[in-house]
């Protein structure tokens, strides 16, 4: 009896990595059609995942294929809030959701939107809505809501070099609403207080 619980527990993890929407669907019942559809998985399996939350770790173990694969999977609201936002692996899939009709809001760091060859001018010229907190000495929140459903959050920058070079992690948090709730009052708490990007000429 012991041997088959832990057959079945280990055909039910290969299952849920097989049926992993980007490395962070939960194992249970079929979404609903409001829901977004599951997404081929990222090219690196997460480190760890159970119940709804999976975590990857860089440098190079498929962070940011996984972040990538989650914005492209954006059905319908996409929240980003990011201390450093550098990597065009990253603004180009956001500005891509937003062309595709989801419903795009940045909001970054006043003191790291950077000049007029920044990510922020690269989403304001491609029409997405940009804001700058400045109320606070650094506004260090590395997170992304998708869809009313999954949080992504985590030590690391939307930089290339936080996927390639440094020690980092990402957690991606799949249907657990009171967390999802929780994170998104944050971010519409720091976007009231936050300033409209201004492109500079």
């Amino acid at each position: 009896m012991r041997r088959l619980t832990l057959l079945s527990s280990s055909c039910a993890l290969l299952a849920l990595l097989v049926v992993l929407p980007v490395a962070a669907q939960r194992a249970g019942p079929a979404r609903s059609s409001d829901a977004p559809a599951p997404a081929a998985a990222a090219s690196g399996a997460p480190a760890a995942l159970e119940d709804g939350v999976a975590v990857f770790f860089s440098p190079s173990g498929g962070a940011l294929d996984a972040l990538v694969a989650q914005i492209n999977a954006a059905k319908k609201r996409l929240d980003v809030q990011a201390y450093l936002l550098t990597t065009r692996e990253l603004a180009k899939p956001i500005a891509d959701a937003h062309a595709r009709g989801v419903r795009v809001r940045v909001l970054l760091d006043r003191g790291n939107a950077g000049d007029e060859y920044s990510s922020a001018t690269f989403f304001a010229n491609a029409g997405v809505p940009v804001w700058l907190d400045g109320e606070h000495k650094e506004a260090h929140n590395k997170v992304m809501l998708i869809d009313g459903r999954t949080i992504v959050t985590g030590s690391m920058n939307f930089t290339k070099a936080a996927d390639e070079s440094n020690a980092e992690n990402l957690v991606l948090i799949d249907n657990k609403p009171k967390l999802f709730a929780a994170f998104q009052r944050n971010f519409d708490e720091h976007l009231k207080h936050a300033r409209p990007y201004e492109k500079r000429n």
